[in-house]
């Protein structure tokens, strides 16, 4: 595999003497409501359809990965100006951390609130004083100057990995998030044929913990 070999390269020549590695990655899903609407289709072909969610609310996960399988706390950004208590299901596990903003996409800022209250308490013993790597992709909110220095400054060892290149060299989108988004949309479409819209923050985080519990195990 292109990444591994990438990897094993990295690893003997620049930081032989790490002992974590960890990988990174960021995803969005869209919740929304259904419209009613009609389509035409050819009534010959043995088809089945099914309404999507048409206003989309945007909402980010931020997942990272050990290179043995294991995974780290999740860090949720939300959408809305103000945070809700009552977004956040009662039985969200312990650790989890959650924000928002005005359109539900990741930053800066939020990258660092990962870093520090996710990824760095989670791995901070296992590392046990050694540097370890952590791979990710490209976003402005992995090369921000406070981003690199904290990594400096921790003993962590960030490996950009090459533009455009995801779909060959990142793990984490064909081993964990394609599971884990087929995961959602089955859980999801149960929701939505129930008639019961608009989708809710609350019940997209429940539906989140159940698809992360199957797919995600420790």
């Amino acid at each position: 595999m292109i990444f591994w070999h990438v990897i094993s390269i990295i690893w003997m020549r620049l930081v032989s003497h790490a002992d974590v590695c960890a990988l990174k990655l960021i995803t969005g899903f869209g919740i929304g409501n259904t419209q009613h609407s009609y389509i035409v289709v050819d009534k010959m072909q043995r088809k089945r359809y099914q309404a999507s969610p048409g206003r989309q609310e945007w909402i980010t996960a931020i997942e990272c990965v050990w290179a043995n399988g294991t995974d780290i706390l999740p860090f949720i950004i939300l959408k809305g100006n103000n945070f809700v208590a009552n977004w956040i299901s009662h039985d969200a596990p312990n650790g989890w951390k959650f924000s928002n903003n005005s359109k539900g996409w990741t930053s800066n800022e939020h990258g660092m609130a990962w870093l520090m209250q996710c990824f760095n308490p989670c791995t901070i013993d296992k590392a046990n004083e050694c540097t370890w790597l952590l791979v990710c992709d490209g976003h402005d909110s992995h090369i921000s100057a406070e981003f690199v220095r904290y990594c400096y400054e921790q003993n962590i060892a960030i490996l950009l990995l090459l533009p455009h290149s995801s779909h060959l060299i990142q793990p984490l989108d064909i081993g964990v998030f394609n599971p884990l988004k087929a995961a959602m949309r089955s859980i999801l479409s149960t929701i939505f044929q129930t008639g019961i819209l608009p989708l809710q923050k609350l019940e997209w985080i429940q539906s989140y913990i159940k698809a992360r519990q199957k797919v995600m195990t420790r």
